[in-house]
C-alpha cells in the first residue's frame, strides 16, 4: 500500500484470490504491518488468476483487482 509514493504501515485490507469467476480465499481486516503482502497460487486448469484487494484510507475505499494467466 502506497500513499504518495510511500509504504503505509499497520493499514487494513480486505482481499480475494482464486479463479476468476469463483474466488477461493477471501479474507477481510488483515493489516500490513510493513505495508505490504505477497500472493501466490496456481491452477489445475487454463483460466485467470484473480487478486482484488480494497483498503479504506481517510474515509476513503480504493479497489485493485489484477488477473494473471
Amino acid at each position: 500500500m502506497l500513499k504518495f509514493g510511500n509504504l503505509v504501515e499497520n493499514v487494513t485490507i480486505d482481499y480475494e484470490t482464486g479463479p476468476e469467476t469463483l474466488p477461493d480465499v477471501i479474507k477481510k481486516g488483515v493489516v500490513l504491518k510493513k505495508g505490504t503482502i505477497e500472493f501466490s497460487g496456481t491452477m489445475k486448469e487454463p483460466g485467470f488468476y484473480r487478486v482484488a484487494v480494497w483498503v479504506t484510507v481517510d474515509g476513503r475505499r480504493y479497489e485493485e483487482c489484477n488477473s494473471c494467466f
